[in-house]
């Protein structure tokens, strides 16, 4: 074959390849190409199947971190299907998935409708709406730092609603009485 077709150049019927061999045209030699088979369209994909892979040969630590990764993974792919559900119960220091902060936590508190959660992190996550027991935990820790609109806010509750429980609880706002005029 000449250096022509076998880079892959394309030749005219004028053009003359040259051999090392001899110094004539291989125009003539295209009908002497060996011919392939056809391939046939019924042939299926190679399936891979298992046991027939090569695998390398690892070493005892190195096997040992392997077989520890594989479980944490099936461990993490096992957890995250199960995230966070306020309609459940959980039982404190179940370890949940919480889907909002991407994170792992601790439960530190759980009542029916409500559930909040020690993340990773060391910050807090909460779901659902508070229970009345925790409320007054809440406005308790928070009443000297918070005004009892923020509170409210947060407790998902109105103002009215919220001076009434600080009322209920016996806790009162001292603050600087209107001058009168």
């Amino acid at each position: 074959m000449s250096e022509a077709r076998a880079i892959g150049e394309s030749m005219g019927d004028d053009s003359v390849a040259l051999d090392d061999d001899d110094n004539d045209t291989d125009l003539e030699d295209d009908d002497d190409e060996v011919e392939r088979p056809e391939r046939s369209a019924s042939r299926a994909p190679a399936l891979r199947v298992e046991g027939e892979e090569e695998e390398e040969e690892l070493s005892p630590e190195a096997e040992a971190r392997l077989v520890a990764i594989k479980r944490a993974a099936a461990r993490i792919r096992r957890v995250k299907k199960a995230a966070v559900d306020v309609s459940r119960t959980y039982r404190l220091g179940q370890r949940v998935f919480d889907p909002a902060a991407q994170s792992f936590g601790r439960v530190v508190f759980a009542a029916e409708g409500y559930v909040r959660l020690e993340l990773s992190d060391g910050s807090e996550s909460a779901h659902g709406k508070p229970p009345l027991e925790d409320r007054r935990a809440f406005v308790s820790a928070n009443f000297e730092r918070m005004d009892n609109k923020t509170m409210a806010d947060i407790l998902d509750i109105s103002v009215h609603t919220m001076r009434r429980l600080c009322h209920e609880y016996g806790l009162k706002r001292h603050g600087k009485s209107k001058a009168s005029a």
